[in-house]
């Protein structure tokens, strides 16, 4: 009887169960981070859209939507579409100028301006929408002409960069040109170095400090092979995520994510396309790619930390050729593909970050009207409400704070450490030396009772007086992101 071969030793089986634990899908469901709604459906179907959010004649806020309609180069193609975002009602407004798809777009003051495009004659030309006049005018001849460029705008300037050249044949090279706009002399000034790596269907925003372009794609013309990851920063010299020690690269390259809106102190990739393999399908669940070749993925970027979050979260609808834009708390996405290459729907949605009790982004504060939330990433929450008396559990590390007064007993997880509550000596003891302690690094002091009993947190100002001596806390509630667009 022929033997049983020896079982693998470990150390060959270890390697392999670690690679297919790290392409397991990394997706957690939509709803513990964000909050989707759905909009009324637009009145046609349309893609490579793009999109703004103004205020309307009679103040409301509206959103702006043109893009490339179901009946190509056909009336639907020059529509201008308007939500009313109190209302929720679809109108149709006056037609551009330059008919055509593939625009970039910045919102300043209460007008968007619509740079470039396919077709239409819109390269190289810029249109400006008067969000309260409700009408289009033509702005000054841009410098270069291009289609699917991106975009950003810092205060009253608007940076244009790359694209595809001559963008009327959607045929050209990738152009490295950049330029800037200023809305108050409408006047182009080419004082922008040129884009380090040359680009078409990147994503352009910015955080009111300098300009982002993630992804996009390197190959000539409208194709959607040669996508690529580059992070590349204006501000206002260039660094790119091939320079030694510059910001990371995007972690899934790709290109068609429109827009890259600024929420909750994170720039937003939403979506996207990439070429398909040849085999049967393209999905990858790993990435979050189906099998139409389009994203289902949110990648957030924080240009602080100069960090990607490392959660692959969900979208509902899988989509490229949208343009998301942010308006009051609040990202709006309109139409836009739901397969790689041609493709326009009518689906309309919003996101926006989570409240406290569903869960949250890592590090994003999100005010609460009476105080403060913060909610790390996958569950455990933070929560520092107006008036104390609230329990704190810092996510992982098994730490649970319960404010002075209540005469209980906070034990920072793994050091032993008890805290005594105002009232009954207030002195920090490590455990088993019956000293007071400055935690080392963090600049915290603490004063023992019967000198003030004031603890001051590192670096936020904050002040916290214990039970006895009057409670106060004085910090940020929470920064209220404003969007680029």
């Amino acid at each position: 009887m022929a033997r049983r071969p020896p079982p693998l030793a470990l150390g060959i089986w270890l390697p392999l169960l670690l690679f297919l634990l790290d392409s397991l899908p990394r997706h957690i469901a939509a709803e513990q981070a964000f909050e989707w709604d759905e909009l009324p459906i637009m009145p046609t179907n349309l893609g490579e859209v793009t999109s703004g959010v103004c205020r309307g004649k009679k103040g409301n806020p509206i959103l702006v939507v043109v893009g490339q309609g179901s009946l190509a180069n056909k009336p639907d193609t020059d529509l201008t579409l308007i939500l009313n975002l109190k209302s929720k009602k679809w109108y149709k407004r006056a037609q551009r100028p330059f008919k055509g798809h593939h625009h970039a777009a910045v919102g300043v003051g209460n007008r968007l301006y619509l740079i470039g495009g396919f077709l239409g004659n819109s390269s190289g030309n810029l249109q400006i929408y008067d969000c309260r006049k409700g009408h289009w005018a033509v702005g000054a001849p841009m410098p270069f002409a291009s289609g699917a460029g991106a975009a950003c705008g810092i205060g009253k300037d608007i940076i244009y960069c790359t694209g595809v050249d001559r963008g009327e044949l959607r045929r050209g090279p990738v152009i490295p040109n950049c330029a800037r706009y200023n809305v108050d002399t409408n006047t182009w000034y080419s004082d922008v170095p040129n884009i380090p790596y040359a680009v078409h269907h990147a994503a352009g925003g910015s955080d009111q400090k300098r300009c982002y372009f993630f992804g996009g794609r390197t190959s000539s013309g409208n194709h959607v092979f040669g996508g690529v990851g580059y992070t590349q920063i204006y501000d206002p010299v260039w660094s790119t995520s091939n320079d030694l020690g510059g910001p990371p690269p995007m972690q899934v390259p790709r290109g068609g994510m429109g827009g890259a809106p600024f929420l909750g102190g994170k720039l937003w990739l939403i979506g996207g396309e990439a070429q398909c393999p040849r085999k049967a399908s393209c999905e990858k669940i790993s990435e979050g790619r189906t099998p139409d070749g389009v994203y289902n993925r949110i990648d957030l970027y924080d240009p602080v930390k100069e960090v990607w979050d490392e959660t692959l979260y969900k979208i509902p609808i899988p989509h490229h050729g949208t343009f998301p834009v942010e308006f009051d708390g609040t990202i709006h996405i309109a139409g836009g593909g739901i397969r790689t290459g041609r493709s326009e729907s009518n689906r309309c949605s919003t996101v926006r970050l989570a409240d406290a009790s569903k869960g949250g982004i890592d590090g994003t504060t999100i005010p609460a009207g009476d105080g403060t939330t913060t909610t790390p990433a996958g569950g455990g929450t933070t929560t520092t409400p107006a008036g104390g008396g609230i329990t704190t559990i810092p996510a992982g590390d098994g730490t649970t704070t319960i404010p002075a007064g209540d005469g209980t007993t906070t034990t920072p997880a793994g050091d032993g450490t008890t805290t005594i509550p105002a009232g009954d000596g207030t002195t920090t003891t490590p455990a088993g030396d019956g000293t007071t302690t400055t935690p080392a690094g963090d600049g915290t002091t603490t004063i023992p009772a019967g000198d003030g009993t004031t603890t001051i947190p590192a670096g936020d100002g904050t002040t916290i007086t214990p039970t006895g001596k009057g409670t106060a806390a004085d910090g940020a509630a929470g920064d209220k992101a404003a969007g680029g667009n």
